[in-house]
């Protein structure tokens, strides 16, 4: 009995020790990444999953432009983050979206669904450029796609 009973205990103790052992390679991923971006002052009054977003998306891209200027391999994580910020974003509806016709919303929220999935695109496309090593390629398409696709979005979609 004390054989199949030590058996029994194997198992969910190995889960235990393998999940902890993951528990510590995420955290210890997590702090060798780059430092998330400090929360702004209006989103601490509650901007908005959006805003929120936009802020994300305004800080990988500061990120971004100094990475690929020092040719950091470790630039594709500053991407992902890009990416998740802008599955966020496309998620959610621009205030501008509010103040057309109601014929006109379902229009504009879908040029603007339709920018961002571009803007994913672009991204992906730089990514594969840096995990290549392929620093002059990713400079142009980070300072001649991504960049005038932002303040193209910027334009059309955030209502200021």
């Amino acid at each position: 009995m004390t054989c199949c009973f030590s058996k029994s205990l194997f198992l969910p103790i190995a889960l235990l020790v393998g999940l902890g052992g993951l528990a510590f390679v995420a955290t210890s991923a997590k702090a060798s990444g780059p430092a998330p971006a400090p929360a702004p002052a209006a989103l601490a009054d509650g901007g908005g999953p959006l805003e929120e977003a936009m802020e994300s998306m305004k800080a990988g891209m500061k990120r971004l432009g100094r990475e690929i200027g020092a040719k950091d391999a470790n630039a594709w994580k500053t991407i992902s983050a890009l990416q998740a910020a802008i599955h966020k974003a496309k998620d959610q509806e621009p205030p501008i979206v509010k103040t057309k016709p109601e014929a006109e919303r379902a229009a504009t929220l879908a040029g603007y669904r339709t920018m961002m999935a571009q803007t994913l695109a672009v991204t992906c496309k730089l990514e594969q450029e840096i995990l290549a090593g392929k620093w002059e390629e990713a400079n142009k398409t980070l300072t001649e796609e991504l960049r005038p696709m932002e303040k193209k979005g910027h334009n059309e979609y955030k209502g200021d």
